[in-house]
């Protein structure tokens, strides 16, 4: 899933991995990490679309 940072963001991917996403980076990064970022203000999507259903919204009938 594509995303743009706004800001710096800290992805715990275990209890030992921690991916560290710079302001202004913008490329793939796994699925959970695009919601978790999202839902933190950290990032938007390339698409929002793509993620509506994960987010709590409804998606268009």
């Amino acid at each position: 899933m594509t995303v743009k940072f706004l800001r710096d963001f800290d992805y715990r991917e275990t209890d030992y991995k921690t991916i560290a996403y710079l302001a202004g980076y913008a490329g793939e990064v796994d699925y959970e990490c695009a919601i978790r970022a999202v839902e933190a203000g950290a990032a938007e999507l390339d698409d929002p679309h793509e993620m509506l259903p994960a987010l709590g919204e409804e998606e268009d009938a």
